[in-house]
């Protein structure tokens, strides 16, 4: 704490401690604390400022501090780059500067180590990359970059891009994404168009942009504008939605190419999104497509018919050279069947007659043995085999015949 006694004279105490005061003033003094991603702020009573980064802890002087103030470091991406202003010191240099009339004198400051006569406050400018947490001096300011930027819509092809938009200290160095509509572009038949387009840049040289141009971004939409307005001018409104293909070439935007060369960008590709008219033409438009679509739909719808006429055709002839493949296939099983069954029936009949004769020779064997036999015992018994046998072929007597005289040799028998 700080007290003030009745001589004016200030005292400062840092506890814990017991003070008996009488006639004084007293003042507690709070504690300011930064942590390692902070720093704090220190704004002198005498003008002069420090930053002291963390982690620190000081108690604020009411004599010698007007106000401290606890802030966060700035947080910078690997791929994300801040612009910093430095104050330093310059003394005038005087050169020589031709005008039309007459010769004139202008100071140009630099950098210099002399003492503080004649010297001047000038800014010098460094780019720092991330990733890093920045935390600026005293003669350190960062830069704040007003781009063009886009609106808040409530549907995205209402969307717009202003100027002044988008405030950012961090410039991303990755590719970004850029939605633009391009309104009121008119055609050679004086048909107003509204072309929805999306740019994908990425910064290549900072520096240079820095150099060139406030606000990169405005260069892109005015460059496009300039780009999307001479292509439709020279076509008309048929011919532009015919061709709109082309917006997503790059040799379609030589405007928008050489201003990012200048200003150390570099555009990736570009999209065609679509394309809005005039509420009148939009009308004319749909009557159109819709009749279109209409002579499409009944041309598809007569193609169709044809087609499935020409589908059954197809399917008649493939089902009747089916059915007559099968008719003779039919035909030619039942003749192979016919045939087995006659050549099965034959082999029966072969294999029958082939066992009747077997059987038949079987009994004449068995007979002529029985035969044998029989003439073997009548052989036996003194039978005369030669007379027995001619008796049994000529058979029993049927008839007499009685011959007499003596001239046989003429007698002639006729059967």
């Amino acid at each position: 704490m700080q007290y003030w006694d009745v001589y004016g004279r200030c005292t400062t105490t840092v506890g814990p401690k017991l003070v008996y005061l009488w006639r004084s003033y007293i003042r507690f003094c709070s504690q300011h604390t930064a942590g390692v991603n902070e720093y704090l702020k220190i704004k002198n009573r005498d003008g002069t400022q420090q930053n002291i980064p963390g982690p620190v802890s000081l108690y604020f002087d009411h004599i010698k501090h007007a106000e401290i103030t606890t802030c966060e470091a700035l947080p910078i991406a690997a791929n994300e780059a801040i612009v910093v202003y430095k104050e330093v010191l310059a003394e005038p240099v005087q050169i020589n500067v031709k005008t039309k009339m007459s010769e004139e004198k202008v100071p140009l400051y630099q950098k210099s180590g002399s003492t503080m006569d004649s010297l001047h406050l000038v800014y010098s400018r460094k780019i720092l990359h991330g990733p890093l947490m920045y935390q600026p001096r005293i003669t350190e300011t960062v830069m704040e970059h007003v781009w063009h930027g886009e609106s808040k819509a409530n549907h995205p092809s209402e969307v717009r891009v202003l100027s002044g938009l988008r405030k950012l200290q961090k410039i991303p160095l990755l590719e970004q994404q850029l939605y633009y509509n391009v309104r009121d572009v008119k055609t050679s038949d004086n048909n107003s168009l509204t072309i929805k387009l999306m740019l994908c840049y990425k910064i290549d040289n900072l520096e240079q942009m820095l150099d060139a141009t406030n606000d990169p971004v405005g260069d892109l939409v005015n460059a496009t504008c300039a780009d999307v307005v001479a292509w439709a001018a020279s076509r008309s409104y048929t011919k532009t939605l015919q061709e709109t293909g082309s917006l997503s070439d790059l040799k379609t935007f030589p405007r928008l190419i050489e201003a990012c060369k200048r200003i150390g960008l570099t555009v990736g590709k570009v999209v065609y999104r679509g394309y809005k008219g005039s509420i009148a033409m939009e009308k004319m438009h749909d009557i159109a497509v819709k009749r279109r679509l209409e002579l499409k739909a009944q041309k598809d719808a007569a193609e169709e018919k044809e087609r499935l006429e020409d589908f059954k055709l197809s399917k008649g002839l493939q089902r009747a050279a089916q059915e007559r493949e099968k008719t003779l296939q039919e035909n030619k099983h039942q003749a192979n069947l016919k045939e087995m069954w006659h050549d099965q029936k034959l082999k029966q009949k072969h294999e029958l007659n082939d066992l009747e004769h077997k059987q038949k020779l079987k009994q004449i064997r068995e007979l002529n043995d029985l035969e044998a036999a029989h003439l073997k015992v009548l052989k036996d018994s003194g039978v005369d085999l030669t007379k027995y046998l001619v008796a049994k072929a000529t058979g029993p007597a049927t008839s007499h015949l009685h011959m007499s005289g003596n001239e046989t040799s003429q007698l002639h028998v006729h059967g």
